[in-house]
């Protein structure tokens, strides 16, 4: 698979986490010659990843089951799969991590104050509490139920990585104590508390 076609395969997988199904539906991408608006949903995973049932991804019950938890986190492990991908065909000198690129240049999506104190109570807690502590926590879901999302919910659920990119459990605490994530951290928090009408810290170019 050529970088532009990952970066196609790794778009729609950020739309099926973060778009209504509706404009799923409707949208589509570039083909394998790169031509615009050439191919839906259903012929990208066609295309790029094999489904074990040719059938399932034009079924309505597709579309149906795309939202679920099982649905969202096998889309998470590809997305993280194409990251690490990516990060090795690049031949990257720098070494990546996985919290710091998510949150840089991310878009916050929230609607009220009480998630946004949710959100300010993660980063207060990843720069704070050690990691074993951490993937001990949960917060509150989109409707502030208490104790149902674990804290890497929480950013995937309020902030879509700009590229997209994806991490499993497993790197995000690898990461989330290290230098770079714990400043870009802090950044957001900067940004929480004297906000500048902008969606977030402005995007740090990286070598």
């Amino acid at each position: 698979m050529g970088e532009d076609h990952r970066q196609v395969l790794q778009q729609a997988l950020s739309d099926m986490l973060n778009l209504p199904l509706k404009q799923l539906v409707e949208k589509n991408y570039p083909d394998f010659e790169m031509r615009p608006d050439a191919w839906s949903i259903s012929v990208i995973l066609q295309r790029y990843i094999v489904p074990k049932r040719q059938d399932l991804t034009t079924s309505d019950k597709f579309f149906d089951d795309l939202k679920t938890p099982e649905a969202q986190r096998a889309i998470r492990a590809w997305l993280a799969q194409i990251s690490r991908e990516t990060a090795v065909s690049l031949g990257s000198t720098r070494p990546r991590n996985t919290v710091e690129d998510y949150l840089n240049g991310a878009e916050e999506q929230v609607e009220t104050d009480d998630q946004r104190a949710v959100i300010r109570q993660a980063f207060v807690d990843m720069l704070h509490e050690p990691p074993e502590s951490l993937r001990k926590k949960s917060y509150p879901d989109y409707q502030l139920h208490p104790h149902k999302w674990p804290i890497t919910e929480v950013l995937y659920r309020y902030f879509v990585s700009d590229p997209p990119i994806g991490f499993d459990d497993d790197e995000f605490f690898r990461d989330v104590k290290k230098p770079q994530a714990q400043e870009m951290i802090q950044k957001w928090l900067d940004h929480m508390d004297n906000p500048d009408g902008k969606n977030g810290p402005a995007r740090e170019e990286r070598p």
